[in-house]
């Protein structure tokens, strides 16, 4: 897995959330620049947690990482986007998924974290 590549996908996909709502809350809220500021320093520690072994067993279950025994990722799928491309998922929460891609001939990386940010 390539932890580094995720975190950072993950970081800045947050990251975009957080500027949306911001954008949208500082019609209403003039403070929403300073929330926005307290909490996106937040964001690289949470993701740090969560990109780990013990975050990606988490995944989709519901706990948070180091929680979720190693046994829960035994129940997740494999769907193909394309013949480079893959994701995994766990079928109670299909919207939090894993993207792989094809390393060699039989290889495959972790390379992209997809989290509904709803």
């Amino acid at each position: 897995m390539d932890f580094p590549r995720v975190r950072e996908g993950l970081k800045a996909q947050v990251q975009t959330r957080l500027l949306q709502e911001v954008v949208r809350e500082a019609e209403q809220n003039p403070f929403a620049g300073l929330a926005y500021l307290f909490v996106a320093g937040m964001v690289d520690p949470l993701v740090d947690a969560l990109v780990s072994p013990e975050g990606l067993a988490a995944l989709g279950t519901g706990m948070g990482p180091g929680e979720a025994p190693k046994e829960a990722a035994q129940g997740w799928r494999l769907a193909y986007r394309d013949f480079r491309t893959a994701y995994v998922y766990n079928p109670q929460d299909p919207n939090s998924r894993l993207y792989l891609e094809r390393q060699g001939l039989f290889g495959w990386k972790v390379v992209r974290m997809g989290l509904p940010l709803e």
